[in-house]
């Protein structure tokens, strides 16, 4: 099964394959019944780089992703509801070319876009069902379907819906996402095509955090029901996006050709709505189009590229032309600022990257510049490997433009509006890892020149300093017989500055039994997961803008977090049941864990998730 995106299989035919026969042979078209029950992997001849695997297996790392993002949260203070913000525990991590992006850092985990939906190869359809039990109430459900309809024409789509209740008031966090993606192919696979449609929907309910952490940290009797406990809002903000991404690749010369021409087009919009009059918590209002405030954004990218492709190394050469346009409701005026209602920035960028690869060695080198504010990003990933020993050396710089949000805001609210004209910011990180018997070691340093952030009153500032931020992270699993452990510990430290801090140490640890039971058809896993970070001066959240803000007010952390699970597997059916933050058992009556201040992270509760995969 292939699932990597803009890498196509080598279009070499298999030795005795016909002509006409451009994807399967006949042997390949076989059911899973014929494949170990443990995993499906489905490899197609021409390329077995080039391969998606789905694992069924229970693997105890397995445990840290299911929640409702489906991704390892160890760097993450999540909210005492699934589908609300994560707080960072650790240094952001950026990718190209986002300076446009309207989405806050607070909701990007749950967006989906077209790079994160694999494509499959398979010979008989595939399906995937994922279901998360709620908090208080509700749940989550992610499925998708995938079928070759014919061998040179794939079609999927997939619906993730989620609704569930905090134990707050105006708690209730509801999201849906749904996809279509297809790809087709002519023979030899001249010609290609791959089409996405992706499109997202946010609706939470803003209770602002608690009035006073005093009725949270000392409840007595009457707030232990954490539903009794005065809220600061009862606002809702909404979020949508809708992404249409289409990719054409050519081959101009002969069938065996290894030059290829691609054409890639990107249209993503987004729309952010507030609803809510919350004066004593925001501030006086201005004269306003809207009774709720409302930002729409739209990109257009088109991205040409030449890729020169061999067994051994790569090539690739392209320039894009974006047009961005940015519309408000109303042209406002304040004391301090006048926001135009709409924005319009054309511009260019070019890319180069250049990959090699061995039998020990393998190298990566990418290169971009945009015409906008001359941006520059570059990175190097260089790695060797002797034996079972994985050496890995990472740069990376970037010269860029802020985020959008970090420039131009409008809102009805006058203090959270702001047309900012800040100065490129400068990164450098390098970093080196290893992976091997001793277990897993990443030590990195990043510098920061002129970074920007939300200080303590919400509004957007830049720091004229820089940031030197060392970390260590390391994990490893030890196994005996049907028992295992696996520490992971990270170290970071960073001097004193008024844009970021972060908790100097976070540990994580799981103990874990193993078995297989009813004569083997069953395998079952069962343990104990702990997770600590320091104390340290968290980032505030303000529902207004949904972005994360720098305070020096008080610490928080210094708290651990404690789960219980049973998890088992019957063929390619998976159940995973916890008893998360069961130490609230005890520690709900003078408790101090917070996933940002004024935001208290939730008692004991029990979490049920299922994973469900077909081919038939």
């Amino acid at each position: 099964m292939s699932g990597k995106k803009g890498n196509f299989p080598s279009d070499k035919l298999a030795k005795g394959r016909k002509p006409s026969d451009t994807s399967f042979t006949k042997d390949e078209k076989i059911k899973l019944k014929t494949y170990p029950a443990s995993y499906y992997r489905y490899i197609l001849p021409a390329n077995p780089s080039d391969t998606f695997v789905v694992d069924t297996s229970l693997r105890p790392k397995q445990r840290f992703k299911v929640n409702f993002t489906q991704k390892d949260l160890y760097f993450f203070m999540p909210f005492q509801n699934i589908g609300q913000p994560l707080n960072r525990l650790s240094t952001k991590t950026y990718q190209p070319d986002k300076w446009y992006d309207l989405v806050p850092e607070a909701k990007k985990p749950f967006f989906r876009n077209a790079q994160d939906i694999p494509l499959y190869h398979t010979p008989t359809p595939y399906s995937r069902l994922f279901y998360l039990s709620g908090n208080k109430q509700g749940q989550m459900l992610d499925s998708r379907i995938g079928v070759n309809i014919r061998p040179y024409f794939y079609v999927g789509v997939g619906y993730k819906g989620l609704s569930s209740l905090g134990y707050y008031k105006n708690g209730i966090s509801s999201q849906e996402s749904w996809f279509i993606h297809t790809e087709y192919f002519t023979p030899y696979k001249r010609y290609m095509l791959r089409f996405y449609i992706v499109k997202n929907h946010l609706e939470n309910e803003e209770y602002g955090g608690i009035t006073d952490e005093s009725f949270f940290e000392n409840p007595g009797k009457d707030y232990l029901d954490r539903g009794k406990i005065p809220v600061r809002l009862e606002d809702k903000s909404i979020w949508h996006s809708r992404q249409i991404w289409l990719e054409q690749t050519w081959k101009p010369m002969k069938k065996d050709s290894l030059l290829h021409i691609t054409y890639n087009f990107d249209y993503t919009k987004a729309y952010y709505g507030y609803e809510g009059n919350e004066k004593a918590v925001f501030g006086e209002t201005v004269d306003y189009s809207l009774p709720f405030d409302s930002t729409g954004i739209r990109n257009y990218r088109h991205h040409l590229f030449l890729n020169y492709d061999r067994k051994s190394w790569q090539l690739r050469m392209g320039a894009a032309y974006h047009r961005l346009f940015v519309r408000y409701d109303t042209l406002v005026k304040t004391k301090n600022v006048t926001i135009t209602p709409s924005h319009y920035i054309p511009y260019f960028y070019y890319t180069a990257s250049l990959g090699w690869e061995g039998k020990a060695l393998k190298n990566d080198f990418q290169v971009r510049y945009e015409t906008h504010r001359q941006q520059w990003y570059l990175k190097e990933d260089f790695g060797w490997q002797a034996g079972k020993h994985h050496i890995n050396f990472h740069l990376l710089y970037r010269y860029e433009q802020p985020a959008w949000y970090f420039l131009i805001w409008q809102s009805r609210f006058e203090r959270f509006n702001w047309h900012n004209d800040f100065s490129n910011t400068a990164q450098f990180s390098a970093a080196v890892s290893y992976k091997g018997q001793l277990g897993k070691l990443r030590v990195e340093q990043k510098l920061y020149n002129r970074p920007v952030y939300f200080g303590a009153d919400s509004l957007p500032h830049q720091w004229q300093g820089g940031i030197t931020v060392l970390s260590a992270l390391y994990s490893r699993h030890f196994k005996w017989r049907k028992w295992g452990f696996i520490p992971e510990v990270r170290w970071q430290t960073h001097a004193a500055n008024p844009s970021m801090d972060l908790p100097q140490w976070n540990l994580r640890g799981m103990v874990y039994y193993t078995d297989k039971w009813f004569k083997k058809h069953m395998h079952m896993q069962v343990g104990l997961t702990v997770r600590y970070f320091s104390s340290y001066y968290m980032s505030g959240f303000n529902p207004l803008t949904n972005q994360f803000f720098q305070q020096r007010h008080k610490k928080y952390g210094g708290f651990y977090l404690a789960d219980l699970f049973f998890d088992f597997k019957v063929k390619r059916f998976r159940a995973f049941t916890a008893l998360e933050h069961f130490n609230a058992l005890w520690e709900r009556f003078s408790p101090r864990y917070y996933s940002a201040p004024y935001y208290p992270y939730a008692d004991y509760f029990l979490r049920v998730g299922i994973i469900w995969e077909f081919v038939n």
